[in-house]
């Protein structure tokens, strides 16, 4: 019977040990850099960064530093803080180029000690206006064009041709800093793969108006 009891006293105290354990492994000692609770960050170009952490985290008087490759400082301030990512933004940054950033008074869950944690990130190179994904809708025979960063416009035109080399006429109705929708004279065949380019497009790092082209496959969506 004290060999049972043993054993349950036991497994009662690895049990409320393991909460304790979970939390500590998202919290760096005091004044060390963290990058556990940081699962990636993303440059959306024109100088903003986004910083998606794992869990949610809580701030206290929260700041960022950012420096170049040679360590040497580059202004950042901060944009908008959420529960589990924050934005900031630089200035006077070059393109094709990599930056450290720092955040401090950030911290894991609502208990424990505020700290900081740390990551990198890339500007990309000029002529670097990408199309990350192309969304479909049949009914409405409409595409909408997701860029991998924030562009701009100038005259802005979206074309789309099929395999055979068969150009689809398409009117632009909508755009935005990251996306373009147009809708397509005729419907696409489901499952054949098309390419579009939006002309007329660039980065902020772009010195002009260029295009850009994906190729994609047409799904209902």
């Amino acid at each position: 019977m004290k060999k049972v009891i043993i054993t349950m006293l036991l497994a009662a105290l690895v049990l409320a040990a393991v909460p304790a354990l979970a939390e500590m492994s998202f919290t760096a000692a005091p004044g060390a850099a963290d990058s556990t609770m940081i699962q990636r960050t993303v440059y959306e170009g024109f100088g903003f960064v986004e910083v998606d952490f794992f869990r949610d985290v809580n701030y206290e008087n929260p700041s960022v530093s950012v420096t170049d490759a040679a360590g040497a400082p580059v202004t950042a301030t901060i944009i908008q803080l959420d529960d589990d990512d924050l934005t900031f933004q630089i200035s006077n940054f070059a393109a094709d180029a990599t930056y450290n950033y720092t955040i401090s008074g950030v911290r894991v869950g609502r208990t424990g000690a505020f700290t900081t944690a740390s990551g990198s990130f890339i500007v990309p190179p000029e002529g670097a206006t990408a199309i990350q994904k192309v969304d479909y809708d049949r009914d409405d025979r409409e595409i909408e064009v997701e860029f991998t960063t924030l562009v701009q416009y100038e005259q802005p035109a979206v074309q789309v041709i099929t395999a055979d080399g068969v150009a689809i006429n398409a009117t632009i109705t909508d755009w935005d800093e990251d996306s373009i929708e147009a809708r397509l004279d005729s419907r696409l065949e489901l499952g054949a793969e098309y390419m579009v380019t939006v002309t007329g497009v660039r980065t902020a790092q772009d010195a002009q108006f260029g295009s850009a082209s994906f190729t994609f496959i047409a799904y209902d969506d």
